[in-house]
């Protein structure tokens, strides 16, 4: 009896590493590994490698391949860097030879055009100009006439008079301060007016700025959710693939996937401060209209009592603004 059990034992083992080393499925996916090997799909073929190696888990072959991934993928990562260094280097130099090539055609434009204007200065040389002798001129000296002392008249009347301007005589101008037109319903509508525009302009600002923080709260939420509809569908793609892997195409029960929330139900409170911001700026904008009514129902209440016209007086030597009041 001793001596049995340690016997069914290794027969078990033994039974085991047999059933490992013909497992269809353990070939199977060896086999899809070998395929994306073979076609430097390394990532591939990783995943497939890991997976034979969950059936069985001592096959060398499976492991050094996966030793030799990271290695060929190094040497791609190399070869392709050697490729784009080259490249650039033959960029470089192409460019390089462009330019040369552009200095020495202009140099050579150049020397050609001096070659044509040095051929043309010597068949057309320039004529000499001839001098004239310049004429000489006698100069004749001719004496001064003397000069005589005006005579002084007695006669003081022809004297030249000054010149004067009779000023016309004008009034003088009046320190009369004119009257000032004052009227307590006119000083109370410009209150008015300016208690308005401030209402105006302050609920104004307030709809703004309610309605802009809705605006941007549903913009995050809508956000927040399509980035979890986003992970759920990854998550039951990855799964799914999983599972059909490791049970030869066989598709993932409905009830092992994940359902995504419902956009209600994820943004559920964000949705309400959201609604609730809206409707406290389309309430303020209400209140900033009717207060922008109230505005201009004063001034034009203002503008029919007082009537401002421009005022000039010639006598007085004054000018400026004529207000008048209707009652």
């Amino acid at each position: 009896m001793k001596h049995i059990l340690p016997l069914l034992t290794a027969l078990l083992l033994l039974a085991s590493a047999a059933h490992a080393q013909t497992d269809p499925e353990f070939f199977k996916q060896r086999n899809l590994g070998d395929g994306c090997f073979a076609r430097k799909d390394y990532a591939c073929a990783e995943r497939y490698y890991k997976v034979a190696l969950i059936i069985k888990a001592n096959d060398d072959y499976c492991k050094n391949q996966l030793k030799a991934i990271p290695q060929l993928r190094k040497a791609i990562a190399d070869q392709r860097k050697k490729e784009e260094t080259a490249k650039r280097e033959e960029t470089r130099q192409r460019q390089e030879h462009v330019a040369r090539q552009k200095r020495a055609d202009q140099q050579s434009q150049a020397q050609l055009e001096a070659e044509q204007i040095a051929r043309k200065l010597a068949d057309n040389p320039k004529p000499a100009v001839a001098t004239a002798p310049t004429p000489t001129t006698a100069v004749t000296a001719v004496p001064n006439p003397p000069m005589l002392k005006p005579e002084r008249t007695a006669d003081a009347s022809t004297a030249q008079a000054p010149l004067t301007q009779e000023v016309p005589n004008r009034p003088a101008p009046t320190d009369t301060p004119r009257p000032l037109l004052k009227s307590a319903e006119i000083t109370q509508l410009n209150a008015d007016m300016t208690r308005y525009r401030s209402r105006k302009n302050t609920f104004l600002g307030i709809a703004i700025a309610s309605l802009a923080a809705g605006g941007a709260t549903y913009l995050i939420a809508s956000g927040k959710y399509s980035s979890y509809t986003t992970e759920v569908t990854s998550r039951n793609s990855t799964y799914t693939q999983q599972y059909a892997s490791l049970y030869s195409g066989q598709a993932a029960p409905a009830t092992d996937l994940l359902t995504p929330l419902s956009k209600g139900e994820f943004m559920g409170s964000s949705l309400a401060v959201a609604g609730g911001a809206a409707v406290g700026g389309v309430v303020f904008w209400l209140v900033s209209n009717r207060a922008g009514r109230n505005y201009r129902a004063a001034r034009n209440r203002l503008s029919k009592l007082t009537q401002v016209s421009p005022l000039y007086d010639p006598a007085q030597r004054w000018a400026g603004l004529s207000l008048s009041m209707k009652f």
